[in-house]
């Protein structure tokens, strides 16, 4: 059964995914790299910028799906790296009692590759409906947007799910390719019909992303 192949690389994105929860919202973050800076251990999370802009809430709570640590930060002593222009969010974190995977790198799609329309991809994140599972999502790539390298997709991305990692499969590993910032209905008709998700690139993003010491 062909399903059965996005498995393993879903098994696998889940070690790096984070539930990101502030006020009266949440959506999912993913982990992307740690680092030793100025004597202290750090965490670099990247999600939605839309998750985390509300400004009322004075902290953010992190938990890791994998080992469901938990951890709680104080918004206006933790470092937000955002573009508001691509709803894209860089979390710079203390790493505290987070446990990244050992064994293995998260796999990140190299700069000089695209995705052709046509290409199946998979996401994952925290729907709204069921809040504390994480789902997966699948669809086809069926547009690139030429000037960002952004991907449309169909498929769907409901409240919850916005800042989960897109990726797909080489050899049942995933590799991620960017971060869910939006769904895009049908509103041609006056109903809300279906439409396609936003994929935004991750690429712009992984200069800060080598943190290895």
């Amino acid at each position: 059964m062909d399903g059965a192949n996005w498995v393993e690389p879903f098994n696998n994105m889940q070690k790096w995914v984070v539930k990101v929860e502030l006020n009266n919202s949440f959506g999912t973050g993913i982990l992307m790299a740690q680092r030793e800076f100025k004597g202290k251990n750090e965490i670099a999370i990247a999600t939605a910028y839309h998750v985390i802009k509300n400004t009322k809430s004075d902290f953010i709570k992190i938990t890791h799906y994998s080992t469901q640590k938990k951890e709680t930060y104080q918004t206006n002593k933790s470092l937000f790296l955002h573009n508001l222009e691509r709803d894209l969010c860089l979390m710079i974190l203390e790493k505290r009692n987070f446990i990244l995977p050992t064994e293995e790198e998260l796999l990140i799609m190299q700069d000089d590759k695209i995705l052709v329309p046509g290409v199946q991809i998979g996401w994952c994140g925290f729907p709204g409906i069921i809040e504390n599972n994480l789902c997966f999502f699948s669809g086809h790539i069926s547009s690139i947007l030429k000037n960002s390298g952004d991907y449309l997709v169909d498929g769907t991305a409901i409240n919850g799910v916005s800042g989960g990692p897109a990726f797909f499969k080489d050899q049942n590993k995933a590799v991620l390719i960017g971060i869910v910032t939006n769904y895009i209905p049908n509103l041609a008709t006056g109903l809300t019909l279906p439409g396609l998700s936003l994929i935004r690139c991750i690429n712009p993003y992984t200069k800060f992303f080598d943190f290895k010491s």
